[in-house]
């Protein structure tokens, strides 16, 4: 099993109030090494502050880039503080060819000002 973790502290998303950030992005695992791997699992753990005014957050996982495919569900989350939220996708099957990185992204709804990242977490590892 490969993983690969990265971590984020205070960071605010400079891309504008109410659309899609990425705050974090996850290099892909080596898969050459694990030639039967099925897929690859995207844990997050991260702590956010909403923006005012927001009424929502919503947290995606995609390959690559902030255009590149969804993996997994929007996670939505609350508008203001949000004490410790988890998220966890499977991108199965492994697609050719492989991602290089992920991007874990971060979408409020009716903000005035922009959230704050206060912690993050996450890991991609090969199954």
């Amino acid at each position: 099993m490969h993983r690969a973790t990265v971590s984020v502290t205070a960071l605010t998303p400079a891309g504008g109030v109410t659309a899609e950030q990425v705050i974090a992005t996850i290099p892909c695992p080596p898969l050459a090494e694990n030639p039967v791997a099925s897929g690859i699992t995207v844990d997050a753990v991260l702590v956010v502050t909403g923006g005012s005014s927001a009424t929502n957050q919503s947290i995606r996982v995609r390959r690559g880039s902030l255009t590149g495919t969804q993996v997994g569900p929007t996670f939505a989350v609350g508008a203001a503080n949000t004490p410790s939220f988890a998220v966890n996708v499977l991108d199965t099957p492994i697609p050719t060819p492989a991602p290089t990185q992920y991007v874990v992204t971060l979408q409020q709804a009716a903000a005035t000002t922009n959230a704050t990242v206060n912690y993050l977490s996450a890991s991609a590892t090969v199954s």
